[in-house]
């Protein structure tokens, strides 16, 4: 019964507070329904916001994860760098060795044929004095010979002329005889040295 009571003033009271404030709540109706569309704009924005974060922070993951493959890939061609850059180096040493051990085999070489060709100039030089001295006992010879043959022909004639003139006296004829036996003798060394040069 009490409940029924508290219910029925309530409702009194409701009621008497809604015909007192009608005008009043009608009156900021208005207002309220112009402040909500607000909130809405709001609210919708507030979303376009979000989204538009969202989408930033993507790209921004994005981005991080395309600055660490850079970054890693900068390591690693780095990392080629420093290998190639020694590897090259290791190159220029082989290069710079093999030139050097090249060149002092070149000189060597050279040396070796300089070396040759002294010893062949100086051989030659040797034979040519050899020749040169053989041709001077030759020569030497031959004018032996020369004079021999001259000799042998004044005796030869002389023997004749003492042979053919029977007044010739015996003095002449011993003469004669005597320059035959010596041009024999000469004849005879000339001969022997010719023989002994031939052999040499």
């Amino acid at each position: 019964m009490q409940m029924n009571i508290k219910k029925l003033i309530i409702t009194a009271l409701a009621s008497t507070s809604l015909v007192v404030s009608g005008v009043a709540i009608k009156g900021a109706a208005d207002d309220f329904w112009s402040g909500h569309n607000d909130l809405a704009q709001t609210a919708n924005n507030i979303d376009a916001v979000v989204s538009a974060y969202n989408v930033k922070k993507e790209k921004l993951a994005t981005a991080k994860t395309d600055l660490a493959t850079a970054k890693s890939d900068l390591a690693n061609a780095q990392a080629n760098v420093s290998q190639l850059t020694q590897q090259l180096a290791s190159l220029q040493t082989q290069y710079n060795n093999d030139t050097a051990s090249l060149q002092a085999q070149i000189q060597t070489k050279m040396q070796e044929v300089q070396t040759a060709i002294n010893d062949g100039n100086q051989k030659v030089a040797a034979k040519q004095t050899e020749i040169d001295n053989l041709q001077q006992r030759y020569d030497n010879l031959n004018s032996q010979v020369s004079s021999l043959k001259q000799q042998l022909a004044e005796a030869q004639s002389t023997a004749s002329s003492a042979t053919s003139a029977k007044e010739s006296t015996n003095q002449d004829l011993a003469q004669a005889q005597s320059e035959a036996s010596s041009l024999k003798a000469k004849s005879q060394s000339v001969a022997e040295s010719v023989t002994n040069d031939a052999n040499q």
